[in-house]
């Protein structure tokens, strides 16, 4: 019959509420009700759709919006970077520093490696 049965009810349960039942139940009449409201969200949400909003606290005189935006996606390429310096794909195998000199070292090297790769 679909999600919910004749009588228009569905139980369930969550994690997030423990011991307690969630009942979901259909109210056609509020759905005909609020059915402007939602298309008119919907519509809203469409034109919205594909804005990124970046959060700066550099003064304009420091950096135009437009070198604020090719800065921000460039950082595409350094978490590039740091992905491939997680993965298998250098074959560098984790090593466990106890100095802050050998784990400046250690990133130093693996850098280097993916710069090589």
């Amino acid at each position: 019959m679909g999600l919910f049965d004749a009588r228009h009810l569905f139980e369930i349960t969550h994690s997030d509420y423990p011991n307690e039942r969630l009942v979901v139940y259909r109210n056609e009449a509020r759905g005909r009700l609020r059915a402007p409201e939602r298309e008119a969200l919907l519509a809203a949400e469409a034109v919205l759709d594909g804005l990124c909003v970046i959060r700066s606290a550099l003064p304009v005189r420091e950096m135009a919006s437009a070198a604020l935006v090719r800065t921000y996606k460039a950082l595409t390429t350094v978490e590039r970077a740091f992905r491939t310096l997680k993965t298998v794909k250098l074959k560098i195998r984790p090593i466990y520093h106890c100095t802050e000199n050998r784990v400046r070292v250690h990133i130093f090297v693996r850098v280097l490696a993916y710069y090589v790769e």
